[in-house]
């Protein structure tokens, strides 16, 4: 299973492709959305990994590590909803 992939700041930049062209990388919204899609694929995943435990196909190991990973990504993914909503609150305030 995939995870979520981390980003750098410096990787949000434009890149010079070194014959004078510039390269655009995934902008806020793309990365935003593309995190997104991976919780939901490690949610998924939580499910059917859920039905093979209680079909006895797979472990029961397996599907706790699939369901924590799922939670743990969910968990990130609130928190990181949290910040950016605080953060358009404050720059609501400011405006005012």
């Amino acid at each position: 299973m995939n995870g979520i992939k981390i980003e750098t700041p410096a990787m949000a930049l434009p890149l010079s492709n070194g014959r004078g062209a510039v390269q655009r990388s995934e902008g806020f919204s793309e990365t935003l959305k593309s995190a997104i899609g991976e919780v939901n694929q490690l949610q998924q995943a939580a499910d059917g990994a859920a039905e093979k435990v209680v079909h006895g196909e797979i472990g029961i190991h397996e599907g706790m590590l699939a369901m924590g990973k799922a939670d743990l990504s969910l968990r990130l993914m609130l928190q990181v909803r949290n910040k950016a909503m605080d953060a358009y609150r404050e720059i609501m305030q400011m405006s005012v």
